[in-house]
């Protein structure tokens, strides 16, 4: 008989100092101690995990994952902290593995631990998607694009500012990397002045550049090449 297609799924969490590098093989397990691939630490908790297991993508972007560790708590818990890269694979069982597929990368916003009476510790961790860690942060100050006098190093000194200048430069400024952008050709060489400028009003980078896609006909979405975690901001008809 041949097997059933089941569910399956990996979790992975990285050491202090590690992340993805999109060649660890997910077919082998990490012990509960840290594996090494190169300088790369790892560890993977999918057997002391209990279900579900729950990963939610959203129009904003804003993706999540969230899990139990039941099991070994006490072992796991010192090795899991807020800010760590956390990978999940999954997909459905075959002979060579060819269903099992990266979906997430991520680090750990939060960590709850309970102690039930019985004496069994767990703990639930919540992890969201990297850029959002980045770029989310909600701002109180108002940014003014061009701005020669801006506090912000990619508008300083500058008369005019086009669209695709603005979108790196929000995407780099944050910490992140720039993946594909491409611009619809009616906004291609769209540009700020003195006379025809746009604000940032007590938005994070994150909610203006969602903005800024939907405002001039563009997706934004993140995704992993090689290990790093881009931002894309392409056409709608292109991406």
């Amino acid at each position: 008989m041949q097997l059933p297609q089941q569910p399956q799924f990996k979790i992975r969490i990285y050491d202090r100092g590690s992340s993805p590098t999109g060649d660890e093989n997910f077919r082998t397990r990490g012990s509960r101690n840290m594996s090494s691939k190169g300088s790369t630490k790892y560890v993977d908790v999918e057997y002391a995990t209990a279900y579900p297991v729950v990963y939610e993508e959203n129009g904003s972007l804003l993706n999540t994952l969230s899990f139990t560790i039941d099991k070994f708590a006490d072992m796991l818990l010192p090795k899991v902290f807020i800010g760590q890269w956390v990978s999940l694979f999954g997909g459905y069982y075959t002979e060579d593995f060819s269903g099992i597929k990266k979906i997430f990368s991520g680090t750990i916003t939060r960590i709850r631990t309970e102690f039930p009476d019985n004496g069994a510790m767990k703990f639930s961790v919540e992890a969201m998607t990297y850029a959002f860690n980045q770029m989310g942060k909600n701002t109180y100050q108002m940014y003014i694009y061009p701005d020669k006098n801006s506090t912000r190093k990619f508008a300083k000194g500058k008369d005019t500012l086009s669209l695709k200048d603005l979108v790196e430069g929000l995407i780099k400024e944050s910490g992140m990397k720039v993946g594909t952008i491409k611009l619809p050709s009616s906004v291609a060489s769209k540009k700020f002045t003195k006379t025809e400028f746009i604000y940032q009003r007590s938005k994070s980078d994150w909610t203006f550049l969602l903005q800024l896609g939907q405002q001039y006909g563009c997706s934004v979405w993140t995704e992993l090449k090689n290990g790093t975690e881009v931002i894309n901001f392409v056409e709608l008809t292109k991406a």
